[in-house]
């Protein structure tokens, strides 16, 4: 029933073109229904290695990578020893039959039947689908290969065996068809690709054939399903742009099988395209979520390197979609090197965890940076310790289904040499318990104003919006490097009559004004959030303390009752999601208010010792409330 209620609202998203494609898909799925009873269809290649081009030889028939070998090597003794991360949880790697099959969240073992007739949704007797793919994509064969080349001699011996190992086991285990791993065509992408990589770094420590062999049937059973599967239309996004790169590998890789030139047309063309819808004139993400955008620009970066390896044009687009991806990623690099948790977070990678992007010339940007399509303005805020605040003044997600947005409208985070002060809680799950998916997906979860306990848009499912809001920047004085203030507004709340404005001003290494407005007739319960990076220190009426690195910073609050929340669930409260899977509590500072509006919540941070001059904060209110009218 439930996955019925799915299926009602995804159609409401459709159009007519999508809705004759996806009848064409449910056709080609229950075509996939018999054959696979019947045993024929979709088969992996009988013939020998020897024939293909890519299995021969000792030179590399793929770009190097650019990876983190000083990350790749710390984590040495973990890989060569078969472990994963998975979601918090470590995943170990044995020849049991089942190894593929079973559950890292649960222990359940999933069913080996048919992929389409496989409950992988929400209420599953399982467990979440998304953590017993991981293992299998096989990312983990590309950096025990790439530790097999900057090893010594057992290293690479221990790292070669483990590759040949779990890549002839996946073969044997998953027969066409069969089973969770072919339910998403972005796994089959994924796995793909992985699995190229892999035994190109090891070309010459193979044992013998057994290893191309089972290349030859990844790619030879992968390649067409993605092609009749390929995620379009309203599930356009980083699906999609993965998939046309499994494409172009399969295609560009092993000319020799059935196919092959119409892949790489098809990957490259859709490529093309997906350079300019996702990566957007500014260089942000159209999901608005910062770390699929890395995942497509890893994507897109991998299919040019290899397009220019082998001689063929590659869309000069394509190119410049990475150049301007990466000096987007590098302006919202939180200190160390990682990226704010914005939208949905799945812990995935392209390839690698510790694949970087190519384009290491390019300068960081300054700050304040200012994003006007993605809608992101970053700025310093302090320079001891280097502290950086990001406002989100961008849409919900990608249209139609918005899938991996956040009601995250005007919300504001603060990173201290790299560490989080105002924190946004994250992601946590996708298909598991869906009243922790609604929390960290919602408007209370993010350091922003809820109104009357609504979410600034409607959720419709794990990765379905409805009622989007619009966000708008009103005014910005943003020249200086020192200080600065703007002003923004959304209509997440219109059909209440009321209307956010928040407006921020600051003086680095001196103070920060966050001024929040609601706007509009009526009583109303108005909740202004703040997620704590660090339990407060200290809580005294209306001000507190937070750490930062190397003191502490205080906080005061007015416009309502002031209360802390920590590990709360019933209402779900003070908690956040370091990484995927793996929930802790945190500290949330709640300000309320019950009562009539117009209303104004006021947070002043002070990031120096002293007060900030009230002549200064009275202008900057006064400017703020003059242009919000």
């Amino acid at each position: 029933m439930a996955q019925l209620g799915w299926y009602l609202k995804r159609l409401r998203v459709m159009s007519g073109p999508e809705l004759l494609h996806r009848a064409r898909q449910a056709g080609t799925v229950l075509v996939m229904s018999a054959q696979h009873r019947l045993g024929v269809g979709i088969a992996r290649p009988v013939a020998e290695p020897a024939r293909f081009a890519f299995c021969s030889g000792l030179q590399p028939r793929l770009p190097p990578l650019p990876l983190d070998l000083a990350a790749l090597q710390a984590a040495a003794g973990e890989l060569l020893e078969g472990k994963l991360p998975v979601a918090g949880r470590e995943w170990q790697w044995d020849a049991s039959p089942d190894r593929w099959y079973r559950a890292p969240d649960t222990g359940r073992i999933w069913p080996r039947g048919f992929f389409g007739s496989i409950p992988y949704l929400h209420g599953n007797p399982c467990g979440e689908v998304r953590q017993l793919w991981e293992p299998a994509r096989l990312q983990q064969l590309v950096d025990l290969a790439a530790l097999a080349q900057a090893g010594d001699a057992e290293q690479r011996t221990r790292a070669v065996r483990l590759v040949e190992a779990q890549l002839e086991s996946w073969v044997a285990s998953n027969p066409p068809l069969s089973g969770p791993h072919y339910i998403s065509a972005i796994e089959c992408g994924l796995r793909l690709m992985a699995a190229c990589h892999a035994l190109d770094l090891l070309r010459s420590d193979l044992a013998g054939p057994a290893p191309w062999r089972a290349l030859v049937q990844i790619v030879g059973s992968h390649a067409p399903l993605i092609e009749r599967r390929l995620s379009l239309h309203s599930s356009t996004g980083n699906h999609t742009v993965a998939e046309a790169g499994g494409l172009v590998y399969a295609g560009l890789l092993f000319p020799e099988l059935p196919g092959s030139a119409r892949w790489v047309s098809k990957g490259v063309s859709l490529l093309a395209r997906l350079a300019q819808t996702q990566v957007l004139p500014d260089g942000g993400g159209a999901e608005q979520a910062p770390v699929y955008h890395l995942y497509n620009l890893h994507f897109l970066a991998l299919v040019d390197a290899l397009l220019r390896k082998h001689g063929r044009p590659a869309p000069a687009g394509i190119a410049a979609a990475v150049a301007r991806g990466t000096r987007f990623i590098r302006a919202m690099d939180t200190g160390d090197g990682s990226l704010p948790s914005i939208g949905d977070d799945d812990g995935g990678h392209a390839l690698s965890r510790f694949l970087r992007l190519p384009c290491e010339d390019t300068a960081a940007a300054g700050h304040p940076t200012h994003f006007p399509q993605s809608g992101y303005t970053v700025v310093q805020v302090a320079t001891t310790p280097d502290a950086r605040m990001i406002l989100d003044h961008g849409p919900l997600g990608m249209p139609p289904s918005f899938g991996h947005g956040h009601a995250d409208a005007l919300s504001l985070q603060i990173y201290a040499a790299g560490l989080p002060v105002l924190v946004d809680p994250g992601t946590y799950t996708y298909t598991g318990d869906q009243d922790w998916r609604r929390y960290f997906r919602g408007t209370h979860a993010h350091n922003t104003v809820t109104v009357d306990g609504r979410d600034q848009a409607r959720q419709q499912g794990s990765f379905l919006w409805s009622r989007p809001f619009q966000s708008r920047v009103i005014a910005a004085e943003l020249e200086g490097e020192s200080s600065g203030r703007m002003l923004a507004e959304h209509d997440g709340y219109r059909d209440l009559g009321i209307r956010h404005v928040r407006g921020i001003a600051w003086q680095r290494d001196a103070w920060l004004l966050v001024w929040d407005a609601l706007l509009g007739p009526g009583e109303h319960h108005c909740e202004l959030h703040w997620h704590l990076g660090s339990q407060p220190t200290r809580l005294d009426g209306e001000t507190g303390t937070v750490g930062v690195p190397g003191g502490t910073w205080s906080l005061s609050c007015s416009g309502g009752e002031i209360s802390v929340h920590t590990a709360e669930r019933a209402p779900i409260r003070g908690w956040r999601s370091p990484t995927y899977g793996v929930i802790e509590p945190c500290h949330t500072l709640r300000v309320s208010f019950r009562g009539h509006t117009p209303h104004t919540f006021e947070t002043l941070i002070r990031l120096g010792g002293d007060d900030p001059p009230a002549d200064l904060i009275a202008s900057s209110k006064k400017w703020m409330h003059d242009l919000s009218r």
